[in-house]
C-alpha cells in the first residue's frame, strides 16, 4: 500500500523512476521533477485528455 503519490508511482514501477521519466497510470500522467536516492520528491500531475 501507499500514502503520497510517490508512493503510488514506485508500487507500480516497483522502483524509484529517474529524473524526467513519464509514468502514466489510470488516465493520469507523472513526469518526474525530482528524486532523491530514497523517494520521489517533486511530480507533475496531468490528467490524459480521453478521445
Amino acid at each position: 500500500n501507499y500514502e503520497t503519490l510517490g508512493g503510488l508511482i514506485v508500487n507500480v514501477t516497483e522502483e524509484i523512476p529517474e529524473k524526467d521519466e513519464t509514468v502514466e497510470i489510470e488516465g493520469y500522467s507523472f513526469k518526474i521533477l525530482e528524486v532523491s536516492s530514497t523517494k520521489i520528491e517533486l511530480v507533475e500531475l496531468k490528467k490524459i485528455p480521453q478521445n
